[in-house]
This record gives structure tokens, sequence and C-alpha cells, in this order.
């Protein structure tokens, strides 16, 4: 609890000056684009021209923005730019200015304070995860400051939300590190869904599924995630291949020898039979990869796969069928 002594005193001005800030510089442009996205036909320009007391009575004149901006009252705003209209008495804030006298709990400006910036806070994190939505790029929160929830916390609020059990959570350099208590139906489906609030330098993601007998880990590149079901009508296993392809389960690559012919396979006898030379690059990483797997017979596949695409020649049944049985023997889902 402030008191009325004259420490008490500065913090409950400087909380007043907080509250204006968050009504006239961070408020006007928030009130606006909310004004907006209500079909009001204004431009935003516009819009924003109006002062904030302007703003403040038309969101709240507005039933579906009313609830939106809990703690919008302009008499608060108003005191605190009149520093000599009110007073601390005790636990009381004694304001007095010619439109507006009244005696309230400090605490309840308090609380109008912290809820106004909550409500601001919240409203930005809805705009911004539409922005993303749309493929938009160079957007973040600001105007909080200290206030603001860090990009941690604000991912770990959002897994939370969307009811995943994040165990830990945390970022490491490049890394961000996630560790799942519960059950996952789709791991991957986790991924796709957290991948987009990974701050800009964040560029690796790690799921470890703890709560499953045979203790899981996932190392994956954002990039790829990210892109992964972006474009449509891409072609499904070029797609599939390109996720994984740099995929780690448990510091292993998560294509093994096994799953690595399976991939190629899949890609080269898709690419022959649609004629595909786009496949290429995607074949020469695969055979980059089995060369440095020691894999011998894969190289010789992919090889043979990128000549006859390029020739325009027929491969050889017996490859064809080997390549069948790669598929046969290792077809893998994504986890």
């Amino acid at each position: 609890m402030l008191s009325a002594d004259l420490d008490g005193e500065a913090m409950f001005r400087q909380m007043l000056r907080l509250y204006w800030v968050l009504y006239e510089e961070v408020g006007i442009p928030i009130m606006a684009i909310m004004l907006k996205v209500c079909g009001v036909e204004r431009d935003y320009d516009n819009l924003t021209a109006d002062d904030a007391g302007t703003l403040a009575k038309r969101v709240g004149a507005n039933a579906a923005l009313k609830p939106l901006f809990y703690g919008l009252d302009k008499n608060y705003r108003n005191a605190a730019s009149h520093g000599h209209t009110f007073r601390l008495e005790e636990d009381m804030a004694v304001f007095e200015l010619r439109s507006y006298a009244e005696s309230v709990l400090v605490e309840v400006v308090i609380d109008a304070c912290y809820s106004l910036m909550e409500s601001i806070y919240g409203i930005q994190l809805v705009l911004d995860a539409e922005i993303s939505n749309l493929g938009l790029e160079g957007h973040q929160l600001q105007h909080l400051g200290p206030f603001q929830p860090s990009d941690l916390d604000t991912a770990n609020a959002l897994i939370r939300a969307m009811g995943y059990d994040a165990q830990l959570s945390r970022f490491t350099g490049t890394v961000w590190t996630l560790d799942v208590g519960s059950e996952v139906e789709s791991l991957t489906g986790l991924a796709k869904s957290v991948s987009t609030l990974a701050p800009g330098y964040v560029d690796t993601l790690e799921i470890r599924q703890i709560a499953r007998t045979d203790y899981r880990q996932f190392r994956m590149p954002l990039a790829a995630i990210r892109a992964f079901g972006a474009i449509d009508g891409a072609d499904p296993i070029k797609e599939f291949v390109d996720l994984v392809f740099d995929w780690h389960q448990n510091d292993e690559p998560f294509l093994d020898r096994r799953r690595l012919r399976c991939a190629i396979a899949s890609v080269a006898i898709r690419a022959l039979v649609n004629d595909d030379l786009s496949s290429i690059p995607l074949l020469r990483r695969l055979h980059d990869r089995a060369g440095a797997a020691k894999d011998a017979e894969a190289t010789v596949a992919t090889s043979k796969t990128i000549r006859a695409l390029r020739t325009k020649t027929i491969l050889g049944k017996e490859l064809v069928d080997c390549m069948q049985q790669w598929i046969d023997r290792e077809l893998f889902a994504l986890p």
C-alpha cells in the first residue's frame, strides 16, 4: 500500500504518469486501429488526429470495444495531466478537478492502471498474431517498456492457452527448448503451432516429450516448420521430406538409413512418374546426405534418377523395384 509520505506520493504520481502514457501515447493508435476493425469508415490517420478523450468516448460507446479496454477512465487521465489536482490522504487518493471530485482508494487507482496496461497489451498481442497469420513480417509489440512481458513470457502464456503442459520452456541462444509433460497427439502439430511464437533470433526448436516411458527429443529448424503447408498445391512428398530433412531425434538424424532410403525412393519415383525436373534440387540434397551416410546404394539410386530425369530416359526396372521395396520396408509418418 502506498502511504501519504513524500515517497508514497511520488510513486503515486509516477503511476498516474504511466496511466497517462498508456491512455494518450499508447492508447491513441490502439483505439484507432480497433475502431477501424469495428467498421469505422474514417481512415487511420484521420482517427489518430483526434485527441485520446474523443477516441476513448467512441470506444466506450461501442458495445464490442468497451469491455476490451478495461481500466479506461478519463478522470485519472485528466488528473495525470494536471499535477496539482490530487493528493493522498492515508490510503485514499483525493481528486479535485473542476469536472471530477472524488476520494478513491489508492489501490483502486493502481488496479485501473494495471488493468488498462493489461488490456492494451492483450489487444496488441492479438493484433500481432493476426498480422503474423497474414504472412507480414517486421512488426513487433512495443510501447510497454519494462512492463511488457518478455518474448519467452509471451510464448509460454500462449502455449498454456493452447492446452499444452509445458514443464520447461527456455530460450538458449538461438534454440528454444520446450519440455512437454503431457501426451501430445502430434509433435509436428505442436511444433507448427508454436513456430510463430518464437522471436526472430531463434532458429531452432527442440521439443522433449518427457511424459512418455520412451523419452523422445526432437530438434528441428524453425524455418522448415513455418514453410510446411504454407504453399497451396505444393507436392506433399517433397514438402514432407523438406520438413524432416534436418530433424534430429534423440540427437541422431531423424532420416536414419531406412528412412533416408524411403525418402529418396518416394521423391525419385514420384519425380519419374511426373517427369518433374523441379525435384532435382531435393534429390541432390538427398544424394549428398546418402553420401555422407556412406550409403553407396542410395547414392547411386539418386544419381541414376537425376540422370534419367535430365536425359528423359527410363530408369531400369531393377532399380525401380529396389526403391519400391525401400518404401514398403520403412513407410514412416510424422511424429
